[in-house]
């Protein structure tokens, strides 16, 4: 069985919702800290914990920043790539990392707290060819402001529908997945002549085809980052898994 050891963070977008204003040139969403640790950092560890031995973070908006961190928290397995287009949408973003990865890949967005045994679990289970597994929560009721969440319908385990406008789910995207090279073809086709679409409406492409499969979480914990009030959530999360009880938010220099 081969081993999944490539993760891919997104960390290109500008994270408006959480951006204080004034001089923008000092702010970048994956360096929020937040209990302490900035998300980026987070993120990397929980991919360390996880056995990656290579991670790519892509970058985009004041990517400056968010490379001068990347290197700071590399032990020698942290590279990056630049996303030129970071202000379209997310699919775009991974799909700048194509001519990087031909092997298996665990992928996660920048802005997501996650309890790094999902990640564990997620690759150890083997993902047949051409598929993408996500991970997702069943718990839609304690699932803090489900308005702003990424739906997913299930049917007969599989995915057949991924959007925040779904009115008809029965769990929530976590923004972890276990890929396999087969997204960079389905982004490409969702793209058309377009050039641009979303990460959902890439992997939408590969449940067309049975091929996006969820995996169920059960009771670990996890939570996006992409206002305030979830900021303070997030917080919360980590106090109460023995985390430091303070959230602030800091931007590097």
């Amino acid at each position: 069985m081969t081993t999944t050891t490539t993760a891919i963070i997104l960390a290109a977008g500008r994270g408006s919702r959480l951006d204080p204003g004034g001089n923008q040139t000092s702010f970048s969403k994956p360096l929020i800290r937040v209990a302490g640790r900035t998300l980026l950092g987070r993120t990397i560890d929980n991919c360390r914990a996880a056995g990656m031995k290579r991670i790519i973070v892509v970058t985009g908006y004041n990517s400056e920043l968010v490379s001068a961190e990347a290197r700071r928290l590399s032990r020698g397995d942290v590279e990056t790539v630049y996303n030129a287009d970071w202000q379209r949408s997310n699919g775009l973003s991974l799909y700048a990392c194509r001519s990087r990865v031909t092997e298996n890949f665990t992928l996660m967005m920048s802005d997501h707290i996650f309890d790094a045994g999902i990640l564990r679990k997620m690759v150890s289970r083997t993902l047949p060819e051409g598929s993408v597994a996500l991970g997702v929560d069943y718990k839609v009721e304690s699932v803090f402001d489900i308005d702003d969440a990424t739906k997913v319908n299930i049917i007969d385990g599989r995915i057949v529908a991924i959007s925040k406008t779904l009115t008809e789910y029965n769990a929530i995207d976590c923004g972890v997945f276990h890929c396999s090279p087969a997204i960079f073809e389905a982004l490409e086709i969702a793209m058309g002549d377009r050039g641009d679409c979303s990460l959902s409406q890439g992997m939408a492409v590969l449940g067309a085809r049975g091929r996006f499969q969820p995996f169920d979480i059960g009771g670990a914990w996890w939570q996006d980052v992409d206002t305030p009030d979830m900021m303070m959530q997030a917080a919360h999360l980590l106090e109460s898994m023995a985390e430091p009880t303070y959230a602030q938010a800091a931007f590097a220099s």
